[in-house]
């Protein structure tokens, strides 16, 4: 199975990693930035730190086109953010299975924001066929974004 992991360097991003490699997965890392995992087959870096709307739309059409030659079974997303939602929109016009992993600033403080971020949150959700989430109070949290 092939495994895209959307996300950047950290212990949760490198923990699963190294799990995956133990079950012989081929995997792949996109990043705003180079991480340097040494287990992964292929790291892209597309940023998304941008208000330029046409570098936006020319990253986007990058993504996709990354999306389609990596051939993913799947697309874990380990932080949702601009480019998890963009990844999300690709991947749900290409028919790829995403898994959202939950943190406390993705339930707790982006949604609150302003009407935009819990929109954006919302539809990460509903993009993604399973959402895990580190305590049944970010379970909670995260019902409380839906509504």
């Amino acid at each position: 199975m092939k495994t895209l992991i959307l996300g950047y360097k950290s212990i949760h991003v490198s923990s699963f990693v190294n799990n995956l490699i133990f079950k012989r997965q081929s995997i792949s890392l996109l990043s705003g930035k180079t991480c340097f995992y040494p287990t992964i087959r292929s790291e892209n870096n597309i940023s998304f730190r941008t208000l330029n709307p046409f570098t936006i739309i020319r990253n986007y059409l990058k993504l996709k086109k990354n999306l389609v030659k990596l051939n993913s079974s799947l697309i874990k997303i380990h932080v949702l953010n601009s480019i998890a939602y963009l990844a999300s929109s690709a991947s749900n016009k290409l028919n790829l299975p995403v898994l959202s992993s939950t943190w406390e600033c993705d339930v707790l403080l982006i949604p609150t924001k302003n009407c935009f971020f819990k929109y954006i949150t919302r539809k990460m959700f509903n993009r993604s066929f399973i959402v895990t989430a580190d305590s049944m109070s970010m379970i909670h949290c995260m019902k409380l974004v839906l509504k």
